[in-house]
């Protein structure tokens, strides 16, 4: 018997969360329940709509943001095992280098970065997939 692999997405920019019903406490409740419940893949898109269509670095500065307040939220941190950096907006304007501040590839190394150096609320690192490839726009 073959089994498909399956993951669940949230898309939902940081300006997305403007409640506890539409906000990050939803989105845990759904990484919990496809986590533990279902045995399901979570993945979080992490961006901005605000800084994709104002600046380059309005769009990492929200993006960071919107990781680290999703990540507050302990079973959040927990549940999700995949971390996603996509931007389908106008900024950032590069793509590359990941070395240059702002640009795509930045934001998304940050971001990953971040959740391959910070443990879940368990302590635990290695529960988190960190992508070879990233999104792009």
């Amino acid at each position: 018997r073959q089994v498909n692999t399956v993951l669940v997405r949230a898309i939902c920019p940081v300006e997305g969360q403007v409640s506890a019903y539409s906000g990050f406490e939803k989105l845990a409740f759904i990484a919990n329940f496809t986590t533990n419940g279902l045995g399901i893949r979570m993945g979080k898109i992490f961006n901005s709509e605000l800084g994709g269509d104002t600046s380059d670095k309005m769009f990492f500065d929200r993006t960071l943001e919107d990781y680290h307040q999703y990540m507050a939220t302990a079973s959040a941190a927990d549940d999700t095992t995949d971390i996603i950096v996509e931007s389908w907006y106008k900024f950032p304007a590069e793509v590359l280098p990941e070395t240059q501040p702002y640009t795509f590839m930045y934001t998304a190394k940050t971001v990953l970065e971040l959740a391959h150096h910070n443990p879940d609320s368990h302590g635990r690192h290695a529960r988190r997939r960190i992508p070879k490839t990233f999104g792009a726009r």
